[in-house]
């Protein structure tokens, strides 16, 4: 399912992670506390880092990790920031979003359809759902 896109967020594909995180997947899971806590998420491709605020976000400790920020034009194509109701910062060619949730273009169609037909509903219809 696509990830729930929370106050602030920094999305990251899986692949990048294995490719050029230092430790891998597994030292990314150990570095921002997966497991109990579910406030950072992940799908089948996509990481996804929550935070309360866009001043929490920690692009430093990502480029010393080993991805990639362009300083000067403030973007980068390894993660991408959005924010809460589907505000990104700069636009990445693997991701697509709505206002609730973001997913990799490669995500399974029937999850699509899922995560945009939540994202469309009125909030009575999400409270009655639950």
């Amino acid at each position: 399912m696509p990830v729930f896109i929370h106050l602030a967020n920094i999305i990251v594909e899986k692949a990048t992670i294995k490719k050029k995180y230092q430790g891998g997947i597994k030292q990314f899971k150990i570095d921002y506390s997966f497991g109990e806590v579910k406030r950072h998420q992940e799908d089948d491709e996509l990481f996804a880092i929550a935070f309360q605020n866009i001043l929490d976000f920690e692009i430093g400790y990502l480029v010393e990790k080993g991805l990639d920020f362009d300083a000067v034009n403030t973007c980068s194509n390894d993660f991408a920031i959005l924010l809460m109701h589907g505000n990104d910062s700069w636009k990445v060619d693997w991701l697509e979003h709505n206002a609730a949730f973001a997913w990799h273009k490669k995500c399974d169609p029937e999850q699509i359809k899922q995560a945009q037909e939540i994202g469309n509903s009125l909030m009575d219809d999400i409270n009655a759902a639950f």
